[in-house]
């Protein structure tokens, strides 16, 4: 059941992920299959060979598709007709004609007025699902051909990752290496693990082998590990307390010092920033019996941890191995409100709309464009149960990212009615079959980036650009003829944005990844706004999934080089905060909250 619900999710996740933009998701048929030239689709019930739609060949659609995105054409004609309809110059209205023959021969047919729906893609993509997951069964229970897996691995990063030279000079002595230390091995949990190393440094935050972990033997640490000031917390898996109530810190697991421990577990997490290897790899020791075994020790069914006050008081804890993996969920778990000291606070702990929203979204069958302005409403009617407040502080520690809307929506409430425009990220995509340099549109719509060309630009965001382009020097620059034009992101005030805006304080720290990493850098433009905490991990890849059909898995890889305004990669560096502050380790576990005091404080002290 875990690899299903894992497979529904990486799937899904795919396509918020790399669904072209400019596209509806619809479908005029249920299932497609490719056989030599011929696309067999199903409609209502009936398998036909495609002959045809709107008076456009599948021939001509065909070749249209291969040219607009090269290897993926296939999937682009199954699962994103919309779209390839679109670029072609021929949208579909609501129903389309089909042209179609009997599969093994007869007369063409018409068949008029075929529904153009959502649900029948839903219904094609979860057949798509149940077959790809079957062949996945299929190829973990067998051998592997470690040199297909990994020439295939290979040319999907080459091809298509952004960041392929950024961190690694030889891609493919890293490969060999690889190669080499698998020996024999050639089941399939040895070779994704295998594949997990390499994508790992490559530098991108949000690249990685899916479903990796299932390779992961069960047996998970009982407890939760993280940073704080002085060290790393050893607490209870609910956050009810410290693993003992006098030693919070955890300098030991089994004799080794963590510091053993976390340098083993990092060969699986990305070489991105300090923050991001050091809270991913502390995550990661939650699979004890795994990292046991990456450092040669024995088996065991219990855990050791040596725990210190940070004063020299020493203890050892014996624990069991537990047959669950904790969770360390969403923290802190404060409300929207007014504090006690009359500062409004609004909490935002993901980049995504409320469950109950979406939820009614399913029940009312909403379009996306309804979905998110009922999103940008909610978050519109949270800070405006904060207008009497003299300052404001936005708190989005863990808050692993999402969408860019929040981005939007806030910084109007925020900025000053008379503020110029502000370029808040720059970037280019990887120029992929198909697409052309500089486009009309954008390669980058759905991370709302586009390119200087483009006809959507006031006046005003022209010019906030052109100044923007004087001082930007990015710190690593993207060779010319293999990504595409510069792409801006800009946020410009509105009737909703206030005369005279307040002091804000925005809350950040390492659990802050992606679409947060941009909400952090934007606001943070501001000149009423502090970035108080810790840094950000730092993530901005526009990530998409390519095939490894070897493996039966996909792995995702960053099709974007994205930049802070102040040059910086968000890969690899994050966002600093302009005050910095570590949490206590009792923030960990509700008993305090000093980042957020001190935030408090910051703002009591500006608005005397």
């Amino acid at each position: 059941m875990r690899l299903v619900l894992v497979a529904l999710l990486a799937l899904f996740t795919s396509q918020a992920l790399a669904q072209p933009v400019g596209s509806e998701q619809r479908s005029p048929f249920t299932d497609i299959r490719f056989d030599g030239d011929e696309a067999h689709i199903e409609i209502d019930g009936e398998m036909y060979v495609w002959r045809g739609i709107d008076g456009i060949e599948y021939a001509e659609l065909r070749a249209f598709a291969e040219n607009l995105a090269g290897e993926l054409w296939q999937v682009r004609l199954g699962e994103d007709l919309d779209w390839v309809l679109i670029e072609h110059g021929t949208p579909a209205g609501e129903t389309v004609e089909m042209l179609v023959s009997p599969i093994g021969g007869g007369e063409v047919q018409t068949l008029e007025a075929v529904p153009m729906t959502r649900k029948n893609r839903q219904l094609f993509k979860g057949r798509q699902i149940m077959a790809l997951m079957e062949r996945a069964q299929q190829i973990r229970d067998g051998k592997i051909d470690v040199r297909v897996a990994f020439d295939e691995l290979s040319i999907a990063i080459t091809e298509h990752h952004a960041y392929t030279s950024l961190q690694v000079d030889d891609l493919d002595a890293l490969i060999e290496a690889e190669v080499g230390r698998l020996d024999e091995q050639d089941d399939w949990s040895s070779v994704v693990l295998a594949a997990q190393r390499v994508i790992c440094r490559l530098g991108d935050g949000h690249a990685r082998a899916d479903d990796w972990d299932d390779a992961l033997p069960e047996g998970y640490l009982p407890v939760l590990l993280q940073h704080a000031s002085g060290g790393v917390v050893a607490f209870k898996k609910d956050r009810s307390g410290f693993v003992d109530p006098a030693r919070p810190y955890v300098t030991a697991i089994d004799g080794l010092p963590i510091e053993d421990w976390t340098a083993a577990a990092s060969a699986y997490v990305t070489d991105g920033s300090p923050q991001l290897i050091r809270r991913r790899s502390l995550r990661l020791l939650r699979w004890i019996i795994f990292v046991r075994e990456e450092l040669d020790l024995p088996y065991s069914d219990s855990v050791t941890l040596t725990l210190t006050d940070g004063n020299g008081d020493e203890t050892n804890v014996k624990l069991f191995v537990a047959s669950r993996r904790p969770t360390y969920g969403d923290w802190p778990r404060t409300q929207t409100g007014v504090l006690d000291s009359g500062i409004g606070y609004l909490r935002l702990s993901q980049m995504t709309p409320s469950d109950e929203l979406e939820d009614r979204a399913d029940d009312e069958d909403w379009e996306d464009e309804q979905l998110m302005s009922a999103w940008a409403d909610e978050l519109h009617n949270e800070i405006d149960s904060l207008r009497g407040a003299p300052a404001i502080i936005i708190d989005v520690r863990g808050n692993g990212g999402g969408l860019r809307h929040p981005t939007i929506a806030l910084m109007k409430r925020i900025m000053a009615a008379d503020s110029e425009p502000v370029v808040v990220n720059a970037a280019r995509a990887k120029l992929m079959p198909g697409m052309n340099r500089t486009p009309e549109e954008s390669h980058l719509e759905n991370r709302m980036l586009y390119p200087e060309c483009w006809q959507g630009w006031t006046e005003a965001e022209r010019r906030a650009i052109a100044k923007f382009k004087k001082q930007f020097t990015p710190e690593w620059k993207p060779s010319d003829k293999d990504f595409g034009d510069w792409h801006y992101m800009v946020v410009s005030p509105d009737e909703s944005s206030p005369q005279e805006p307040r002091p804000v304080v925005v809350l950040i720290d390492a659990g802050c990844f992606s679409a947060t990493d941009i909400f952090a850098a934007a606001l943070g433009e501001l000149p009423n706004v502090t970035l108080v905490g810790q840094p950000t991990s730092g993530g901005s890849a526009r990530s998409q999934r390519h095939s490894i059909e070897a493996l039966g898995i996909d792995v995702r890889l960053a099709s974007m080089v994205s930049y802070q305004p102040n040059g910086k990669l968000y890969d690899t560096n994050g966002v600093a905060p302009d005050i910095a502050i570590e949490p206590k380790p009792s923030d960990l576990i509700g008993e305090t909250d000093s980042v957020l005091e001190h935030a408090e404080t910051v703002l009591i002290d500006q608005t005397r």
